[in-house]
């Protein structure tokens, strides 16, 4: 009957549409004779409630891939019909977004009665308990078996002897097994039953057309399952291993710590969530660290080390950038800046450089994670550039000595306080990820990337650091703009996002600073737009061939962080567009609430 296998999308396989199989008028004929029992139709709350859990499930795991077996069979019974087109393709589904094979393989049985020819049964099992976890038993009559009474409009089902002996369990045990009646046309839920067995509570679910026969079952057999049937699996709390540390061997002493300790990565990760003193001594580094004069940059000269930073492995994504739309291909093309690939390719081969830091962009108190400069290259293994070289550049550079962490007093326990310990190397790893993957973008709604170095600081020091494109601000803030360049941005913004979701990037700390409001190359000066230019990919979250990505509500994040930055709600509100099909989290008090209830710009003219 299995010829072999078809991968699916999730929402491809269980939105496919399915037409009814052939009604013969001789089971109609049959049909019409069996006893009927009337609904008592009722608000669809727990259809509504089912279909909200499923789609919320389906938008999570929208890239996994489901493999359904191959129907070969071309004569088939209406069982086989049942069976192939509709169930199979369920199970297959639910099974394979299992989030972790501690939960058990969902299967399913067909009941073949020989009384109850025309009427199918479907019950499904697993090894949960039967009693915490009520499936639902599906009924599956031929098409056109309902009928609706002309005087009130309720619907009459065939009463056949499995559905009697289904409804006859559902009364006697209140919190029996949902009963689901479809005629592939005209879904009901049962959800009480009269003592005689003559009428139903019943929710009727809505068309085909309006939601596919598979989504509407689907979400009924989804329904009892345990939470976190579905989840992604994140590796979203970091759990250290190691061997026991030796309690008859003392801590280093502090002075040795001061004098041999640059960064984080130079601390046992395992000792920080197993050992107290180990913690606090960290700490005591840290103020050490932070009290010392933040080193005046501006100005100087630094040597560079070409490519200096090594990816300690390479980054294998887990899902394939996706195909953009059209919109947001024009847009890239658009506002695309000029680039410089002789340079690029130029300092890509070379083995050193150096670079002058002209100005400080990012101006913090010293306890940031990273300092940003504008800067401009000085030679190139030892040459001067050429004309055909940017003028300015921009440099990351990574320091986290003197970073601000929380203290552990404050959490639980250390290995909760360890979540938010991040290392320099960490983020700079999540930076060439993020430009490597995109690297589409570059020059348009992200800088131009090239690449990861080290840097000698004139004191001695060696700081890992990223270099980019250094893309001019506007000199007015979003909040100055004109209307029409604040709803360019707006669409700039949403093409921006774009690029980041349809490469299974998500950004875990927006704020209004991850981002330049630059003017976009216009043949016109009296054009006024503004293209978005996203920024720090330090704290993102990529999914990779072990785990799934964390996902946050990166579409309301950044339709706040755009009213943040003063522009108006209602504007924000026409102009963004509306969600996309991953964006499952609803946390935006722009686009989710009603607009009294959104607070005033924190930027006023």
């Amino acid at each position: 009957m299995f010829t072999n296998q078809r991968s699916w999308a999730p929402l491809s396989l269980i939105n496919r549409d399915i037409l009814p199989p052939t009604t013969h008028s001789s089971q109609l004929s049959r049909i019409a004779q069996q006893p009927k029992i009337r609904c008592t139709v009722k608000n669809p709350d727990v259809t509504s409630e089912c279909l909200r859990c499923l789609r919320y499930d389906l938008l999570r795991r929208r890239r996994t891939v489901i493999s359904v077996p191959q129907i070969s069979e071309t004569n088939k019974t209406f069982d086989d019909y049942v069976e192939l087109e509709v169930i199979l393709p369920i199970v297959a589904l639910l099974n394979g977004l299992r989030q972790s094979p501690q939960y058990p393989v969902l299967r399913y049985q067909l009941t073949l009665n020989p009384d109850d020819s025309d009427c199918t049964e479907v019950q499904f099992l697993s090894d949960f308990d039967p009693d915490v976890l009520k499936f639902p038993v599906i009924f599956f009559f031929p098409s056109l078996s309902f009928q609706q009474s002309a005087e009130d409009g309720q619907f009459l089902l065939p009463m056949s002897a499995s559905l009697g002996r289904a409804l006859h369990s559902l009364h006697r045990l209140s919190e029996g097994n949902k009963v689901v009646v479809t005629d592939f046309r005209t879904t009901v839920l049962i959800n009480h039953v009269d003592g005689g067995l003559t009428t139903v509570d019943c929710e009727v679910a809505p068309s085909p057309s309006a939601v596919p026969l598979r989504r509407l079952l689907a979400s009924y057999i989804q329904q009892p399952l345990p939470p976190g049937y579905f989840d992604l699996d994140p590796e979203d709390f970091i759990v250290t291993e190691g061997a026991p540390n030796n309690p008859h061997c003392p801590l280093p002493s502090d002075g040795e710590i001061f004098a041999t300790r640059r960064a984080h990565s130079d601390f046992d990760r395992y000792a920080l969530v197993n050992s107290r003193p180990a913690v606090e001594q960290f700490f005591r580094w840290k103020a050490a660290m932070q009290a010392r004069p933040k080193p005046v940059l501006v100005g100087t000269v630094l040597q560079a080390k070409s490519n200096g930073f090594q990816q300690r492995k390479p980054f294998q994504p887990r899902y394939p950038v996706e195909p953009l739309p059209e919109d947001t291909l024009a847009h890239l093309r658009a506002v695309a800046r000029h680039t410089f690939p002789q340079f690029s390719q130029l300092l890509n081969l070379s083995q050193t450089f150096s670079l002058l830091l002209d100005e400080e962009l990012t101006q913090s108190e010293g306890t940031a994670y990273a300092r940003t400069f504008s800067c401009h290259i000085v030679t190139v293994d030892g040459q001067l550039l050429s004309d055909d070289a940017p003028k300015t550049l921009c440099v990351k550079l990574f320091d986290d000595s003197a970073a601000h962490i929380p203290s552990h007093a404050e959490s639980p326990s250390l290995a909760l306080w360890s979540q938010n310990f991040y290392t320099a190397e960490d983020m700079i790893h999540n930076e060439m990820n993020v430009y490597n993957r995109i690297e589409f973008a570059w020059g348009s709604v992200v800088p131009q990337f090239y690449g990861a170095h080290s840097f000698t600081l004139q004191d001695g020091r060696t700081l890992f650091g990223i270099l980019l494109e250094y893309v001019t601000p506007s000199e007015m803030k979003l909040v100055e703009q004109p209307e029409v360049a604040q709803i360019a941005f707006i669409q700039s913004a949403r093409h921006a996002l774009r690029v980041l979701q349809y490469a299974d990037i998500s950004q875990l700390d927006w704020s209004s600073e991850q981002w330049i409001c630059t003017p976009s190359p216009s043949p016109t000066a009296s054009d006024l737009t503004l293209t978005c230019v996203l920024i720090d990919f330090s704290l993102t979250a990529q999914g990779d061939c072990h785990k799934d990505g964390y996902k946050d509500d990166d579409y309301g994040s950044m339709a706040d962080m755009l009213h943040e930055a003063g522009i108006p709600a209602d504007l924000i509100r026409k102009w963004f567009g509306p969600r996309e099909e991953w964006d499952f989290f609803l946390s935006s008090y722009v686009m989710e609430q009603s607009l009294n209830e959104i607070p005033p710009p924190s930027h006023s003219p």
